[in-house]
């Protein structure tokens, strides 16, 4: 039934992209119509995996995202997190790498939705550039999100974090929100399947600004590291007791 469900899924959710090709003049003349736009996709998609799929989702720990400017720094699993923060999020600005631009319709959404790029191997300079686009975005009221290891990993997989994360935490001087969640269990990395089941997310509790560079990658990474293990586990006991 999962090969079925997730076929049934692609399809749907092809269709759903070419009728959305349909709102592409009020897309490209109007931003405020695009993130109006691509927020009922977000909200459809989501309905779509519960509907075909019987992949559910829950967020826990809303009350802890800070009233005002921050950025959240959350693990990486599959695509579905930044669905999945599109929908709680008012208009985020993602950190993006640069090459994703290119990817078929993908990329010119990211584009008009003016998210953040970085060239990974530009060095100081992407750094800075990022930083400056992030405060840009931040100032119009805008939280700033990063993939902190910089790409997706496997459900029990952990790469060191960039050290972009702490870059932009101290340029921007705003609290960093963590985020932890288990969505590899049910979309792998690099995978189209879908498998039924209930993924969290956790927002965790924020770190302050002003911590230095050691002590803040420290604490974020144990932090995310440690909330997405538990996920992880509660959500592999809930699939053996057939949850």
């Amino acid at each position: 039934m999962v090969y079925l469900r997730s076929i049934l899924f692609q399809i749907s959710f092809y269709i759903t992209i070419f009728c959305f090709l349909f709102t592409a003049p009020a897309f490209l003349l109007f931003r405020s119509l695009a993130v109006n736009i691509s927020d009922l996709f977000v909200r459809f998609m989501l309905w779509q995996l519960k509907v075909i799929c019987h992949l559910r989702y829950e967020i826990k720990g809303l009350d802890r995202l800070p009233s005002g400017k921050f950025m959240c720094a959350s693990k990486h699993q599959s695509s579905w997190e930044t669905v999945g923060l599109m929908s709680i999020l008012s208009d985020p600005a993602f950190v993006v790498k640069r090459e994703t631009r290119w990817v078929p319709v993908f990329g010119i959404v990211m584009m008009r939705l003016h998210h953040i790029w970085i060239d990974r191997i530009a060095g100081v300079k992407a750094l800075e550039a990022m930083a400056a686009d992030a405060k840009h975005h931040l100032d119009r009221g805008r939280p700033i999100v990063i993939f902190p290891e910089g790409t997706r990993t496997t459900v029990h997989g952990e790469s060191p974090f960039k050290l972009g994360v702490y870059f932009l935490y101290r340029r921007l001087n705003v609290a960093c929100v963590p985020i932890a969640v288990n969505s590899g269990l049910y979309w792998r990395r690099r995978s189209w399947l879908k498998y039924p089941g209930k993924i969290t997310l956790e927002i965790l509790e924020p770190i302050a600004p002003g911590l230095k560079q050691q002590q803040f990658m420290s604490l974020l990474e144990d932090t995310i590291n440690t909330a997405t293990k538990r996920l992880v586990e509660d959500g592999e006991a809930n699939q053996s007791s057939g949850h």
